[in-house]
């Protein structure tokens, strides 16, 4: 690894860690994040994809934040629209492998369903869904002001 890549590398980390320390500090502790051009640079069209061939293609920024986030004790979940969800699983387990059993995933697979009182429009209802299982399994208090979605 050159210098100039190290370099990059520790302000990166630098980042991350003052990103994480200020959504702790202004009390978020839910990141809803889309996957396609989000999570990763690319995007799979909502089909199946070579987990190996996309983990490349993995932004710099969440390789380092999604597993800090957690961390310090903010829950993580990815949004999609994409039928996926297998193989974004899959995904999360290469690239996130101390923390991907603690991230819910909300496709566009038809495997979960909302059917509280909340907002049903574009992924309201898959970060709702997704906070349900978190406050479950978590026993975590996940509000509205308490969510950022990265979309």
């Amino acid at each position: 690894m050159s210098h100039a890549e190290v370099e990059e590398r520790v302000a990166l980390h630098q980042t991350v860690q003052s990103v994480v320390a200020r959504l702790n500090e202004v009390g978020i502790n839910f990141l809803a994040i889309d996957f396609d051009k989000t999570l990763v640079s690319k995007h799979t069209e909502g089909k199946k994809f070579d987990v190996g061939g996309l983990v490349p293609h993995l932004r710099p920024l969440f390789s380092e934040l999604v597993p800090r986030a957690i961390e310090s004790g903010i829950c993580v979940a990815i949004v999609t629209f994409s039928p996926e969800v297998a193989s974004i699983r899959d995904f999360l387990g290469v690239s996130f492998p101390a923390v991907a059993d603690q991230i819910p995933i909300r496709g566009g697979d038809s495997s979960w369903q909302y059917t509280g009182a909340g907002v049903d429009r574009r992924k309201q209802p898959h970060m709702a869904s997704a906070v349900e299982e978190l406050t479950h399994v978590e026993g975590v208090t996940i509000t509205r002001r308490s969510t950022l979605l990265i979309d």
